[in-house]
């Protein structure tokens, strides 16, 4: 719970948001964060990203076994804020790290001017075939293109050309 967020802020250095969905999870990123002594680095958010304000809920996966793989569907009566990560207005962007399980072009969307602005390089995971195609074709026409893939479930590092 928050294994990427620990290594980014305590191994490099960098700072940044940490925005993640499932309450459980994110008291667990929370405890993290405060233990790795990354709390004046890592601002910690919990909700979801997506194309706009919205609520959501929570379908599959469990804190228990594996919160990663708890996805969302919008549910105006859910128990999980989403927001764009536009509303953030970020004075930088270096990294934009994406796991949302089927979110992603949402998240994108919601993101798309930040994007264009900083030109972060994003990683982003890919659940399946679909949802890689689907990224490509929301994030080529902010300039950006697929140049490599890591890890058993698919992740893709997208760099602007």
């Amino acid at each position: 719970m928050g294994n990427h967020t620990v290594f980014l802020g305590a191994i490099l250095g960098l700072q940044g948001y940490a925005i993640e969905q499932d309450a459980d999870t994110y008291a667990r990123l929370v405890g993290n964060i405060a233990a790795n002594d990354l709390t004046d680095s890592v601002r910690p958010i919990n909700a979801a990203v997506g194309r706009d304000f919205a609520r959501a809920s929570g379908i599959g996966g469990s804190a228990q076994h594996n919160s990663g793989t708890r996805m969302i569907h919008l549910d105006r009566g859910g128990d999980v804020q989403v927001i764009p990560l536009d509303s953030l207005q970020l004075k930088r962007l270096d990294l934009l790290k994406v796991d949302v399980e089927g979110f992603e072009v949402a998240c994108m969307k919601g993101a798309a001017i930040t994007i264009m602005r900083h030109k972060p390089l994003i990683i982003a995971e890919a659940i399946n075939r679909q949802s890689f195609d689907d990224l490509v074709t929301c994030l080529e026409p902010l300039g950006y293109r697929p140049t490599r893939r890591y890890n058993v479930t698919p992740t893709y590092l997208f760099e602007a050309v």
